[in-house]
């Protein structure tokens, strides 16, 4: 009896693979040759898969961008959290603060700059701006939604800060990741969205219906 494969996970395999080499060695060492050999295949299999590099490119791209929504997604919430700690829940996601987070984003900087040279890479790279942006946007949302934010705030222009807020700490940790960075860019974030907060007596000032018993 023949030997059924599933093409969609060799294809994943290879994705990991490829991710793997771009971490440790750089876009440069991502070759048909050096993929095929750190997931195990043949070269003529890795070819079946992904018969140009920016077909593979694509795939990874798009690999990365699914296992990110996949770990907001998965994100849980204890009802007896304030809100504002749902809010930094949901931005912490996006520093590289754990293996996974600093892998994916190494690889989605090492993307962003060789689709300079390859344009078919440009669209996914906007895709994943405005997904990023998007979350942005939701989380200063929740703050609004909660209740909690100061009268004055400008919601868009809060947005466009936050993000470039959180755009910068992503490169910060990732080149530094000293325990004091991490824990730096923790109280940055925290101090960044308390500002945005009504305060009573030293306090985030949360409506009555907002508390969690």
């Amino acid at each position: 009896m023949p030997k059924i494969i599933d093409h969609e996970n060799q294809k994943k395999m290879i994705a990991e693979a490829a991710l793997r080499i771009i971490h440790s060695n750089g876009m440069a060492n991502v070759t048909v040759r050096n993929v095929a050999t750190e997931a195990g295949l043949s070269l003529g299999a890795m070819r079946y898969y992904f018969p140009k590099q920016e077909h593979l490119f694509i795939f990874c791209m798009n690999f990365v961008r699914d296992k990110t929504a996949e770990r907001f997604r998965n994100l849980s919430y204890p009802p007896s959290d304030p809100p504002l700690d749902h809010v930094k829940k949901i931005l912490f996601q996006m520093l590289p603060l754990d293996d996974e987070r600093k892998l994916y984003l190494t690889v989605w900087l090492s993307f962003l700059s060789e689709s300079l040279n390859m344009p078919e890479l440009q669209p996914l790279c906007r895709h994943m701006y405005e997904d990023l942006h998007e979350i942005i946007r939701k989380s200063v949302q929740l703050l609004f939604d909660f209740g909690i934010v100061r009268p004055d705030i400008d919601f868009p222009f809060e947005v466009e800060r936050l993000y470039a807020l959180v755009d910068g700490l992503c490169l910060h940790c990732l080149t530094d990741s000293a325990e004091e960075t991490l824990s730096a860019a923790d109280s940055v974030l925290t101090r960044h969205l308390e500002k945005l907060c009504i305060i009573l007596n030293g306090k985030i000032d949360y409506p009555v219906h907002n508390l969690k018993q």
